[in-house]
């Protein structure tokens, strides 16, 4: 191969490593958008059961100040926790 053809391939693979590296940051972004969902889903479905039944809408912001945890996990557990 000639000199710019070499040049010409190396660019080119470049390129390509570029595309690759943001079809991984796409998938790992929609993984954890997947990941988001299924557990606030499955909250969701736990916490209908409890009085009065509680949603979570955006589970890293209703999470925050607990209260919402610890309904999840006396539903889970089937114990009344301290408050």
């Amino acid at each position: 191969m000639a000199g710019h053809e070499w040049e010409d391939w190396f660019e080119r693979e470049e390129f390509i490593g570029q595309i690759s590296d943001i079809r991984v940051q796409n998938l790992q972004v929609e993984r954890e958008l997947v990941q988001k969902r299924t557990f606030t889903r499955w909250m969701n479905l736990h916490l209908e059961k409890c009085d009065p039944p509680i949603e979570v809408h955006d589970l890293f912001r209703d999470i925050q100040d607990g209260h919402i945890l610890m309904a999840l996990l006396e539903e889970v557990s089937g114990c009344k926790l301290p408050r």
